[in-house]
């Protein structure tokens, strides 16, 4: 049906809106013209009409006949997102303030640069505002599903960062305008209860989606699920107002059907323009800029240019910001990746709930409303990558890593296939992902096609306890120094061909990340974690373990600096790490409620395990303090099932072992190690009947080869290994209890982090039969040693 303009917009209005323009009282409108600008889906507050007006002027005593196009924008205000918009958004005095007060003091400041097209009336009720038609000045808009080639993109960058250069300029002049513009698309609220239900419904809607695609699957729909709930208001409270770092107005709106091109006679593109200010907010550059980079750019370009129109970005933004005489310093590029980093959930929002309209065409999607029941192909490659990789591990970074392990600067990255690589249960402190890169290398004067696999962890900085141990430990820190200085000693100290670790390509503080090379391209893979490791494989682990202990001894002997580098560990004493400490009160407390059933143990050890476990953390942390009258290494300090490979031959026989995740070693006694290993990693036979074959294996090596490479250190004998695991048994009793619960689950029960930190995670983890088996009689065993009685 066609839409109409409102009764009010007439002739007489026009012609006073025509007067004042063009300062000519003899302007008489003859007759308008009208017709709808926006399709569906173009302007989603309202309609937007474009007003051909046919009038008469008079020039020198002669009456001629011109004729000029307006723009009218109408806002709905009946019901819905529109009227929360407006009534709570304050959407109209947004755009009536930015149009006729804010822009034109930023273009006065800039002198050189058109920002916006003039508005020629205004009103509030009903809202509407009348402005100039740039498409008389031969602006237009681009295709928004195809998106922003290189071109188009770093003339729109460069817009914004005179946008927000002048704006500093504007409110360091009237700093009224940070409360004129704070609210934006998303502010702390009881209300907006449309706009809130469209943002959850969307997540639901991809939620559901995402569950049958082969990269993603269900642990991102539970994810996406869990994001949902409060979306709005996660996205409001994250990206709220910070006075103490950098901030601007942004345009807060910053899609390609808000911005108009210019071309040439060549049909080369030239100028820009941005349109639609309602929106805008005194916030981070940040959002502005995770909007424009997240919403409008081919995919060529997100992948392969977003350093360049960063680096754009920011020197239009510090050179204009110098130009105009800013007082308020511009941001480092180091400063400025740091707030695209703090506000990334500003991406998220575009990805999973604006983009399906942005690039989904009506022959390959099903929307309805709010609700998406079938996603194009397109969208479902975009989103897979932006969900699974985070912007900085881009072609540039892979391409410069690839260079330099390969010594060749040939090496040109074409492109990156990315795909979880460890499951549910498998990993807790990280995300990891395989990357298959297919690059281009010059061999021989031809061009040669390849590919390589990379191995991505990043750090999971939720809240909690993975946050305090990425923190509070320095985990990512601590790998990256083991793997790319200690562990690479060790080898060479070792001299033999013992591999012990993989190579470390790539390491960075922010956000926490580390790549290596990917092992399975060498034939390693994990063992069955649920089933533990025979005696073969146990074995070739422990005489491992006995090489990585004898040679870290050596390391320490050259530098007694390392005893520093790793003396934290997974327990230390602090008043910090109450998420961890918390979570190992009620890993033991859950367990105390379950064994309080069983019957061969029952409430005698159910009060036992209440009782130490109120302390468990320091209990553990005390008794585990480094003697530096004892033996001592650098334990590898996470020494369970999934943190090592093994390599097998021909006919499917382990021969190989190698290490896996350096995050939490430390300087202690090496019967951490070994306890961990003992009750975490060993089936249920290798436990019972053969762990003084597995010990005296290790210290034959152990001996053997402290001798070989030349320690001072003496080894410790049979007796005093010995007396070392009975002293830090306390370590077993962590491993058994905590640990071994979840290193058996079975992987269709398999739990999260976050799943686990909850109770009744908790206590369906110990419930497993496989676990109560196992842990019945070591409890007895322990409690017989006087190590449950607190």
């Amino acid at each position: 049906m066609a839409k109409n303009i409102p009764q009010w917009l007439d002739i007489e209005l026009l012609e006073k809106i025509l007067k004042k323009y063009e300062d000519s009282d003899t302007i008489r409108v003859v007759g308008i013209n009208s017709k709808p600008v926006n399709e569906e889906g173009d302007n989603y507050l309202g309609d937007i009409f474009r007003l051909n007006i046919e009038y008469t002027k008079k020039y020198n005593s002669m009456k001629i006949v011109k004729k000029r196009s307006f723009i009218a924008k109408i806002i709905h205000v009946d019901q819905g997102v529109p009227q929360e918009m407006v009534e709570q958004g304050n959407i109209v005095d947004v755009e009536i303030n930015m149009m006729t007060s804010t822009l034109i003091e930023m273009e006065k400041l800039l002198g050189d640069t058109e920002l916006f097209g003039k508005c020629l009336y205004s009103q509030k009720n009903p809202p509407a505002i009348i402005m100039e038609d740039l498409t008389e000045s031969d602006f237009r808009l681009t295709d928004k599903q195809a998106g922003l080639d290189l071109q188009h993109s770093l003339l729109a960058i460069k817009n914004l960062a005179k946008f927000h250069a002048s704006s500093v300029a504007v409110v360091e002049k009237d700093p009224n305008c940070k409360k004129i513009y704070n609210k934006g698309l998303f502010f702390n609220t009881n209300g907006m209860k449309t706009w809130k239900k469209f943002h959850t419904d969307r997540m639901e809607s991809l939620a559901t989606a995402v569950a049958s695609w082969p990269d993603l699957g269900k642990k991102y729909q539970e994810k996406l699920l869990k994001m949902s709930k409060n979306f709005y208001d996660l996205i409001a409270e994250k990206t709220k107002l910070n006075e103490n770092e950098f901030n601007v107005i942004n345009h807060g709106d910053f899609w390609i059907n808000n911005m108009l091109f210019h071309y040439n006679k060549d049909k080369k593109v030239d100028g820009h323009i941005f349109i639609d200010f309602q929106c805008c907010t005194y916030k981070s550059p940040a959002l502005d800029l995770h909007y424009f980079l997240y919403g409008n750019l081919i995919e060529n370009v997100f992948i392969n240019h977003m350093d360049q129109l960063l680096e754009q970005y920011l020197y239009v933004l510090t050179t204009t910001m110098k130009k105009i005489g800013c007082k308020t310093l511009p941001p480092s590029m180091d400063y400025l990746k740091t707030l695209l980093h703090k506000y990334e959930i500003y991406g998220v929002v575009v990805c999973c709930v604006l983009l399906p309209d942005w690039i989904m065409d009506d022959e390959d999607s099903k929307i309805h409303g709010n609700f998406i029941e079938e996603y194009s192909p397109r969208f479902m490659k975009r989103i897979s990558r932006h969900l699974l990789l985070p912007t900085w591990l881009d072609n540039k970074l892979i391409e410069k890593i690839l260079r330099n392990f390969e010594n060749d600067d040939s090496i040109c990255v074409v492109d990156i296939n990315s795909k979880l690589a460890s499951g549910k249960g498998d990993n807790f402190t990280s995300e990891v992902l395989r990357l298959v890169v297919s690059y281009t290398v010059n061999e021989k004067s031809k061009k040669l096609v390849k590919k390589k696999s990379l191995i991505v962890k990043v750090a999971n900085l939720t809240a909690g306890m993975n946050k305090e141990i990425i923190e509070e430990m320095a985990a990512v820190n601590t790998e990256i120094i083991m793997m790319t200085t200690t562990l690479q000693e060790m080898e060479k100290i070792l001299d033999d061909d013992t591999k012990l670790g993989g190579k470390c390509l790539y390491g960075q503080d922010n956000p926490p990340a580390i790549i290596i090379e990917d092992l399975t391209e060498l034939g390693f893979r994990l063992a069955d974690r649920q089933a533990g490791l025979d005696l073969q494989h146990s074995l070739l682990a422990i005489k491992n373990l006995a090489k990585f202990h004898a040679s870290s001894v050596a390391v320490v002997e050259k530098d007694p600096s390392c005893k520093k580098k790793y003396s934290n560990g997974l327990f230390f004493i602090t008043n910090e790490l109450k998420e961890w400490k918390k979570f190992a009160v009620n890993a033991m407390k859950s367990l105390a409620q379950v064994v309080g059933s069983w019957p061969d143990l029952g409430p005698k050890y159910q009060d036992k395990l209440l009782k130490i476990s109120d302390n468990i953390y320091d209990l553990i942390a005390e008794k585990t303090i480094v003697n530096e009258n004892e033996f001592n290494v650098i334990n590898h300090g996470d020494f369970w099932i999934n943190n090592m490979f093994f390599h097998y031959d021909n006919n499917n026989q382990v021969d190989g072992h190698i290490f896996l995740d350096f995050q939490i070693p430390v300087y202690k006694s090496p019967a951490i190690d070994l306890n961990y290993f003992f009750h975490g990693s060993l089936s249920e036979d290798v436990f019972i009947n053969h762990r003084d074959e597995i010990l005296q294996e290790y210290l034959n090596v152990l001996t053997m080869t402290m001798k070989k490479i030349g320690c001072k250190t003496l080894p410790p004998s049979m007796d005093v290994l010995k007396k070392l695991i009975r002293k830090y048994e306390i370590y077993s009793i962590f491993a058994g209890c905590i640990c071994l619960p979840i290193i058996t689950a079975d992987k269709k029960d398999a739990k999260n982090m976050e799943e686990l930190t909850d109770k009744d995670g908790l206590v369906d983890t110990v419930s497993n039969p496989l676990f109560l088996k196992r842990i019945t009689k070591r409890l007895q065993v322990w409690d017989q040693m006087g190590l449950l009685d607190v």
